[in-house]
């Protein structure tokens, strides 16, 4: 279902009715949320929490960067999955979300702290493989 979210998330915006942004802080943020506070679940459902990250990747520019969710900081929280594909996909939708950022360069400051040390792990780990 994510994946065809993904794919298809411009293609839904068109369709009168349907609002990305208020069904991803209704559905998929939340779940996402709950996934990453969950550490007995982060090691279970890896693939569910890739595939919501992906899904806000893919669609970044029509999610609220200053929504009560927080999208970055649940990213900066996947940083620290077990999962490297997690960690992964969440830089890349941390890049897809960054251009948001300019208007609200507070929220870069809280996700500084947690953020730098996990991505340079990540090079590390990534260097490994």
């Amino acid at each position: 279902i994510y994946t065809a979210a993904g794919l298809t998330g411009s293609m839904l915006e068109k369709c009168p009715g349907f609002d990305f942004r208020s069904w991803f802080d209704a559905s998929p943020g939340p779940c996402l949320a709950l996934l990453l506070q969950s550490k007995q679940q982060r090691t279970q459902l890896p693939i569910l929490e890739r595939r919501i990250i992906w899904l806000l990747s893919c669609n970044a520019h029509q999610v609220a960067i200053s929504s009560p969710l927080n999208p970055l900081g649940m990213l900066a929280s996947a940083l620290s999955a077990q999962n490297v594909c997690v960690r992964l996909t969440a830089v890349q939708a941390m890049d897809a979300l960054l251009p948001q950022c300019e208007d609200v360069p507070s929220l870069l400051h809280s996700i500084v702290e947690p953020t730098a040390p996990a991505l340079y792990q990540l090079v590390n780990e990534c260097d490994e493989v």
